[in-house]
């Protein structure tokens, strides 16, 4: 126990003492508040400049440039100010310019408008082909088609301005059919243990924002052990330290060590996000509603981000050991890497349906528990059978890897030149 006392300082002190610990740890919360703050601050900043449209259809058409431009078109006073005050999100404007087809030069005004387009005099060209009250098809041509906020917003008046001709042609008085058209406001409100809670999406942000940062410091943190193990075996240093030391006080220590500094970061990020975090908290509050972590919430992230550490730096330890450089330990992580990429790329499945059979079963998976299991409590809190047999079969796991670990990092450390064959770790854990 006092030789693993000793490598723990050691390991904690020689990475708290060195410049990289202090940029990252200075620098991580900047770099997550750029990735979360920034596309809210353009969504709920952009879409000032107007979009100059032009609305061509067949002369003779109810045209249906007056509608479109009643709910679109940039006045004064922002654009649909119910969207933009339930969601937060800056609606485009558009100035719409009718163009009569004549029968007869459809292609020739087409190509006329898309030059147009092309040339940057126009923004876009919403062509109507047929009576779109009778299924007539319609297309957008424009320069930029990758702002789904705006060709969706395009899209939801075009529609709306279809139905309400439809109604009219159908005899429903017009001054009826704007109060029947018009769109319903829906209040997000979740249901929790302690009452109700009106939400914008920030349940959502926050799972996100938990969830990266238990894959980055798993990943980070565990890298780091395997990085120190070959690092020390490089330089031959194993073999001083182990005429003193056990292997597993070596690798016990090493690991708490690097746990330690993981540990350390965390409550400088959560001293950094109590004194400089109240603005941004505070801008978030206004677009998503009342942000509300629950303390047992980070009790949680605590207990995973520890028990999926354990896991994962042991076998971040074990795959240094039987590498010989940075290079062969390059070629093998993805072997551990994996394990961390298929809940990033499960979890959106968990998110729209935490409670499903495959999400239950992928979140009772160890290796896959410490973000899959936390990311479902913070949805929906699941069965506490399911979070404690999660946990027991973490813990039966996390105790399995530390021997195999073990085993493979006693006689790894001290082999050097060759890598060694499947056959010959399996010998490597069998011997006594």
């Amino acid at each position: 126990m006092r030789n693993t006392k000793i490598i723990f300082l050691r390991e904690y002190l020689e990475r708290v003492r060195t410049k990289a610990f202090i940029i990252t740890t200075l620098l991580t919360p900047l770099i997550f508040a750029v990735i979360l703050g920034l596309p809210i601050l353009l969504a709920t900043r952009g879409g000032n400049q107007s979009q100059k449209v032009v609305v061509a259809q067949a002369a003779g058409q109810t045209s249906v440039v007056p509608l479109l431009r009643s709910r679109l078109e940039r006045r004064p006073q922002s654009p649909r100010p119910d969207l933009q005050r339930n969601t937060g999100i800056s609606i485009p404007g558009f100035e719409f310019q009718p163009v009569e087809v004549a029968a007869g030069h459809e292609s020739e005004t087409r190509e006329r408008l898309i030059s147009e387009v092309r040339a940057g005099r126009l923004d876009g060209c919403l062509w109507l082909e047929g009576d779109p009250t009778a299924g007539g098809r319609i297309e957008y041509n424009g320069r930029n088609v990758t702002d789904m906020i705006a060709l969706r917003t395009l899209e939801q008046a075009v529609s709306s301005a279809v139905v309400q001709l439809r109604l009219v042609s159908r005899g429903v008085p017009a001054d009826d059919v704007e109060r029947l058209v018009k769109p319903v406001q829906m209040r997000t409100v979740r249901v929790i243990d302690k009452g109700v809670r009106e939400e914008r999406g920030i349940t959502f942000i926050v799972s996100f924002f938990f969830l990266m940062v238990l894959y980055m410091t798993l990943m980070l943190y565990g890298v780091a052990v395997m990085r120190s193990v070959i690092e020390e075996k490089t330089s031959r240093v194993f073999e001083v330290l182990l005429s003193s030391v056990k292997p597993m006080e070596l690798l016990a220590g090493k690991i708490l060590g690097v746990a330690a500094v993981g540990l350390t970061q965390y409550a400088v990020w959560i001293l950094m996000a109590l004194v400089a975090g109240g603005g941004m908290i505070g801008s978030l509050r206004t677009q998503m509603g009342e942000i509300n972590v629950p303390g047992s919430l980070l009790f949680y992230f605590a207990l995973f981000f520890l028990l999926g550490y354990l896991l994962y730096s042991t076998m971040f330890a074990a795959l240094g050991a039987v590498v010989n450089s940075e290079q062969e330990a390059q070629q093998l992580q993805m072997t551990v890497m994996w394990f961390l990429i298929i809940p990033m790329l499960v979890a959106q499945l968990v998110i729209r349906a935490p409670n499903s059979t495959a999400a239950v079963v992928l979140s009772l998976i160890p290796f896959f528990t410490p973000m899959l299991m936390f990311l479902r409590i913070n949805l929906i809190t699941p069965p506490a059978w399911q979070v404690a047999l999660s946990i027991a079969l973490l813990l039966a796991t996390n105790f399995a890897v530390l021997w195999l670990s073990a085993r493979i990092y006693r006689v790894g450390i001290l082999m050097y030149g060759k890598r060694p064959t499947l056959p010959e770790l399996v010998r490597w854990v069998r011997a006594a």
